[in-house]
């Protein structure tokens, strides 16, 4: 009995380590929410089932945070379907959309994270004269890189395509941003001439 308590063991700490390489933190709560849904299912209780995925539900809308506290009423009516005109949902589907609700919620958690990220790029982005600065800056210090070891036709077509790049990159981030970028520095134009 030891014997198979180690192979068990064993194979899930291997399962769980690929999981964690493969799918990284959410994998891993995927797998948890699997588990929780392979108990429920074993006791061959369907009301066990539904349980899992409304408590899944709730551990989603914990993640999700306080500041969306309104997701918990929309994903709980969500599960419950629309009685009312015999659409309801079943219980596999209803784990499905639980187990959504988690990626959501941490995609919600990870948006939450990189939005002090943003406010640097919105910095630079927002003003012409910011946005080509960190071009140039970016660009030249490719040239320095480049220039010795390469010569001065690698240097060029290197240098060219990584302006060309930063460009389409500043230019979509900035679409996707909604950023109208100034000509001048808002410093600069108070100034009375």
């Amino acid at each position: 009995m030891p014997v198979l308590a180690l192979l068990y063991a064993a194979f899930v700490v291997a399962v769980e380590q690929l999981l964690q390489w493969k799918y990284g933190a959410s994998g891993i709560i995927g797998l948890i929410l699997l588990t929780i849904g392979i108990k429920a299912r074993s006791e061959d209780s369907l009301l066990e089932y539904v349980r899992a995925a409304s408590r899944t539900t709730e551990l989603a809308s914990w993640m999700a945070g306080r500041k969306r506290a309104y997701l918990r009423e929309e994903w709980a009516a969500i599960l419950a379907g629309d009685p009312e005109n015999d659409l309801l949902l079943s219980p596999v589907r209803k784990m499905r959309y639980a187990l959504g609700f988690v990626k959501a919620s941490l995609l919600y958690r990870m948006a939450d994270l990189a939005a002090p990220l943003w406010h640097a790029v919105d910095w630079v982005l927002s003003v012409k004269p910011r946005t080509n600065t960190f071009v140039a800056f970016l660009v030249g210090a490719q040239v320095v890189y480049i220039a010795d070891a390469y010569g001065i036709w690698v240097t060029i077509c290197c240098s060219l395509y990584c302006f060309i790049t930063l460009r389409t990159i500043v230019y979509l981030l900035r679409r996707m941003r909604g950023i109208e970028a100034e000509s001048t520095s808002p410093r600069k134009s108070h100034i009375k001439r």
